[in-house]
């Protein structure tokens, strides 16, 4: 079909970081976790100190989760190497590559996300999280050093550290990065705590001061997250309920901890999940506002004000827009989220070069969708990306004929 005539923003592209590039760009004197070789699928992990492998193999309650995959027979990306000129399978050592492969899907321009460092917060030690989200920040903004045009990137913090958090949200806004990336939940195992904490709230009004919107993204296998780890046969059933229950956790929190009541500017995005489970989950936190249990003067049951920071529905801090939410192109539940006036807080994303990733006709599939009105593919394909980032997107800079 006919391309578009107006800008398109990939608000979620990957970067697959790998071990070398921590050499490289890490600190002198930073000790690097171990790598270990499969070597039937030449998929690299690290050994962490504490002896937990990162990303986590198969097996029971684990997860394939992210790895470092190089070779062009792994069973799951090389089938997609054809189709990208990107051989790197999404390194920033390809720039030309990873151009060609946004022409033929008819992305403008990509706003990037780790693989590896999706991870950052299954390290218990602080240390060695601080000083790996300082190399993977300073690899990321030496690779698109003059590609501003068409790739940006977020940026990853140690939030298990928000002292630290802080410092490095600093340093990567002064360095052009668009947005901060953090998980749904923090921590691993025992120790998983919510973004609601009060540990964490600083960190968000440096956010709310610097103007840097925040990225909620999720991955499944890397760490524990809710419930994904009590089941022992699939990673099937493990990626099913990772990615949404997180992002369900995370939307709760964020709301019910007060972070758009307290913070004037702060914005967010739910990014990896699609939105489907947005109008459930909206009616169900609105259902519990509502409850004489939980919430201001009616909490009579706990003896205590449940939700302090509530002044509202949960629903209709959503509706203020600061808060965006992943539009897969194949998500049935997109007319409803139009019907509950959200258009303009959905984004288009690729997920590239990720084996779910739709590449390359992500962009073809949302346009050719009957059910949505052209403005409203206008505004998912890249307004909305570009008022949630603060970025512009003034010139097409790819052919608008077709390819291929």
């Amino acid at each position: 079909m006919a391309r578009a005539d107006y800008p398109i923003l990939d608000a979620d592209g990957h970067v697959m970081d790998r071990p070398e590039h921590f050499e490289e760009f890490c600190e002198p004197g930073v000790v690097l976790p171990h790598v270990l070789i499969d070597q039937k699928t030449q998929t690299r992990y690290w050994l962490l100190d504490d002896g937990r492998l990162l990303s986590r193999p198969m097996g029971p309650n684990t997860g394939a989760g992210i790895g470092f995959i190089d070779h062009p027979d792994h069973p799951v990306l090389g089938r997609k190497l054809p189709a990208m000129r990107a051989r790197d399978n999404g390194a920033l050592d390809d720039i030309a590559g990873r151009l060609e492969d946004m022409d033929q899907e008819g992305i403008d321009l990509a706003v990037l996300y780790p693989t590896l460092m999706l991870g950052l917060p299954f390290f218990r030690d602080k240390d060695l999280a601080a000083a790996l989200a300082r190399g993977y920040n300073n690899y990321v903004a030496n690779r698109l050093k003059g590609q501003e045009g068409r790739l940006r990137a977020a940026a990853v913090v140690p939030l298990q550290d928000p002292p630290a958090a802080i410092e490095e949200l600093r340093r990567a806004k002064s360095l052009g990065f668009v947005a901060v990336m953090v998980t749904g939940v923090v921590g691993d195992g025992n120790n998983t705590k919510t973004l609601d904490q009060e540990e964490f709230f600083p960190f968000f009004q440096e956010c709310d001061r610097l103007d840097m919107p925040v990225a909620v993204h999720s991955v499944a296998g890397a760490y524990s997250l809710p419930w994904a780890d009590i089941f022992d046969r699939s990673f099937y059933y493990s990626h099913l309920v990772a990615h949404p229950f997180t992002q369900m956790i995370a939307l709760a929190t964020i709301i019910g901890g007060g972070l758009l009541e307290r913070l004037p500017r702060i914005r967010f995005a739910i990014l990896e999940t699609g939105c489907g489970w947005v109008p459930h989950w909206l009616w169900w936190m609105d259902e519990h506002f509502e409850d004489d249990r939980y919430i201001k003067e009616r909490a009579i049951l706990f003896g205590r004000n449940e939700m302090p920071y509530l002044k509202k529905l949960p629903s209709e801090y959503v509706r203020e827009g600061r808060i965006f939410f992943h539009a897969h192109e194949a998500e049935p539940e997109l007319p409803r989220l139009l019907e509950m006036g959200l258009g303009g807080q959905l984004m288009y994303a690729s997920d590239y070069p990720h084996e779910d990733a739709a590449f390359p006709e992500s962009v073809n599939k949302l346009q050719a969708r009957a059910d949505l009105p052209e403005a409203v593919k206008r505004q998912i394909l890249g307004e909305n990306a570009m008022r949630f980032y603060g970025i512009a997107v003034t010139e097409k800079a790819r052919p608008v004929a077709p390819v291929g």
